[in-house]
């Protein structure tokens, strides 16, 4: 989506052949099509009120046939040479601020937030997540809007069970393992790992790993490459196991007799065990992380 302003939206996609996005909108209604929408926001470009412009004409398309707006932060590479440029905490906070009335205007008029902010801008401004009802379902997780806030409710249950009576697993108490992150969720898990030490006694360590392959810039743990993991990892001493992230493997994960993926890169896990010295496991959930634990 990223403008509903014709010409900003042809500036943004490049193309002055871009047709009006409302009335590409307004047919896909007419056809009995919903829609879930997108705005990726480039600092000076299409934020302060452009981005209200947007939301008021994807409001008006309420149900009709726009379900959701993701509001998400420009992502840039080291190979970006342009005047791009990601948003500060400063300007991430604002930016929420900025979408905060749409939100509660939503809620108090539809029933539901509409307006889903992604997870960086969060993280970014140091600000609370919203709680799981204000994400309408999650519609939008695999955008990144609501990933950290099913991390945070999922921890919060695990942490019931681990606390429970005082008990400690006797597996995880003989647990030395490391787990590897990106830079942007680290101070997220940091605070997990640390209360997971203390419920259970298990020997965790978080390794945030700075992305070089892409640059540092690139802060999200899915897109983490395997030569970066073994350059940060090595020296270090791992424990007996090293918990990857499950969004950094591309393929089937090692469905049926699938092959378990490979970094973008093209590491394999045999590859990456190889390269830290220490067996190597995915993990996509603190379940998985439990169940790897305990197994």
């Amino acid at each position: 989506m990223h403008a509903t302003e014709p010409d900003l939206r042809q500036r943004l996609l490049g193309s002055r052949r871009a047709p009006d996005v409302l009335d590409q909108l307004r047919r896909l209604a007419g056809l009995g099509i919903e829609v879930h929408t997108q705005v990726v926001l480039v600092p000076g470009i299409n934020d302060g009120e452009h981005l209200d412009r947007t939301l008021a004409d994807l409001s008006a398309l309420y149900l009709q046939p726009v379900m959701s707006v993701g509001i998400v932060p420009v992502g840039l590479t080291r190979f970006h040479h342009g005047s791009c440029r990601p948003y500060a905490a400063a300007e991430s906070a604002g930016v929420l601020d900025q979408v905060e009335p749409w939100r509660k205007q939503s809620r108090k008029r539809n029933g539901s937030t509409f307006v889903l902010p992604s997870d960086e801008w969060y993280l970014v401004a140091r600000r609370d997540l919203p709680p799981a009802a204000r994400y309408d379902g999650f519609p939008q997780l695999e955008n990144g809007v609501g990933m950290v806030r099913q991390l945070l409710d999922e921890w919060a249950g695990l942490r019931k069970s681990l606390s429970r009576d005082g008990h400690r697993s006797p597996d995880l108490a003989q647990t030395q393992a490391t787990l590897v992150c990106g830079t942007l969720i680290a101070p997220v898990l940091e605070g997990i790992v640390q209360e997971w030490r203390a419920l259970s006694g298990a020997q965790l360590r978080l390794v945030p790993v700075t992305n070089r392959f892409f640059g540092p810039v690139t802060t999200v743990s899915g897109l983490l490459t395997g030569q970066d993991v073994v350059a940060a990892l090595c020296g270090l001493e791992l424990g007996d196991l090293l918990l990857l992230p499950r969004a950094m493997f591309t393929g089937r994960y090692g469905a049926g007799d699938a092959p378990p993926g490979v970094t973008l890169d093209d590491m394999s896990i045999a590859e990456l065990a190889a390269g830290v010295g220490v067996p190597v496991e995915m993990a996509g959930t603190l379940s998985e992380v439990l169940a790897v634990l305990t197994g």
